[in-house]
């Protein structure tokens, strides 16, 4: 009887130990799944970026087979930024930088000198790119040394993004990891649809507003106002150091005046209380419009996050003759 009961016993945990087995097979990931696989192993593909816009990008791109940070943390400047050991640890892990040029040629430099040092995608370097449309030094203002010619806040045209910069993410994430080509390609082809997705909403939130006119304290918006046919009436600041002279602040309010301007747009690391100062010289506010993003605040959180915020400060800040 006993013998009988410990057969009992033994049969129905091997049983149970069966039932298990089956059911984490079936519940579980699929063995073969090159993505999942990686995921598990902790092989995801180590990206590392310049800037936040940037790290989301590739994160959309690359999903699960791929692992993206920037280097640059919410709030801190890209203008004269002093990397840290810490940087440099970072980068001697990753398989890939992807920096846009110009506006952060300090990652550059941060590259180990050795045949393990990561690949490198300069997006401002990219064959064919265009340059935005009316972007040139319409005041004359000095430009601050590592800046070039071409403006650097390429990711805040989300059809530039479309056409040049995804497929060129596409191209570098499918030649580090050849068994994830279709994978990356598959994610490129929806995240482009998006993307158009985007231009439309952005369209649509800027014609609502009737936005034609903006005045900007710092000089990043040429690739966002050539997209939607924004007039620049003027720049305070092309870079930290390289203001307006007081004739050129003279003219700059003048143009305000006359074209109804409603706001001045001004970055979240800018000097507000200069904005403010100056924008009662035209009855007007300070609207506060981030190119960079920041992943504690929802409204601008994520890549498609970000830009419809940032057509929403245009929106509030844009003047136009009716």
């Amino acid at each position: 009887m006993r013998r009988t009961a410990a057969l009992l016993v033994a049969a129905t945990l091997l049983v149970m130990v069966l039932l298990a087995f089956v059911a984490g097979r079936s519940s579980g990931p699929v063995a073969n799944d090159p993505v999942v696989t990686d995921k598990l192993a902790g092989a995801a593909l180590p990206v590392i970026t310049s800037l936040l816009p940037l790290a989301w990008l590739v994160d959309e791109a690359g999903g699960d087979r791929v692992s993206a940070s920037a280097l640059l943390t919410a709030g801190d400047d890209p203008h004269g930024f002093a990397p840290r050991p810490g940087h440099v640890q970072r980068l001697a892990s990753a398989r890939l930088l992807v920096m846009v040029g110009g506006l952060d040629n300090w990652a550059r430099r941060l590259l180990p000198d050795s045949e393990t040092a990561p690949a490198l995608l300069v997006l401002g370097e990219l064959p064919g790119l265009p340059s935005p449309v009316g972007h040139a030094d319409r005041q004359g203002l000095p430009r601050r040394e590592g800046h070039t010619d071409r403006d650097p806040h390429l990711w805040l045209d989300p059809l530039l993004v479309r056409d040049h910069v995804l497929p060129a993410l596409v191209d570098a994430l499918g030649s580090l990891d050849p068994g994830g080509a279709a994978y990356y390609q598959a994610r490129g082809q929806a995240l482009a649809h998006e993307l158009g997705q985007l231009d439309e909403q952005i369209r649509d939130t800027l014609n609502a507003a009737h936005c034609r006119y903006y005045l900007a304290w710092h000089d990043a918006w040429p690739w966002f106002a050539g997209r939607y046919d924004l007039e620049e009436l003027g720049i305070v600041e092309h870079s930290p150091g390289a203001g307006a002279s007081a004739r050129q602040l003279a003219a700059l309010v003048e143009s305000a005046r006359r074209h109804s301007v409603p706001a001045i747009l001004v970055q979240p690391r800018a000097g507000r209380r200069n904005a403010v100062t100056l924008a009662k010289e035209f009855s007007a506010t300070v609207v506060t419009a981030d190119p960079l993003g920041d992943p504690r605040d929802p409204s601008r959180g994520d890549y498609f996050a970000l830009m419809r915020t940032l057509a929403g400060a245009f929106a509030s800040a844009c003047g136009a003759q009716r």
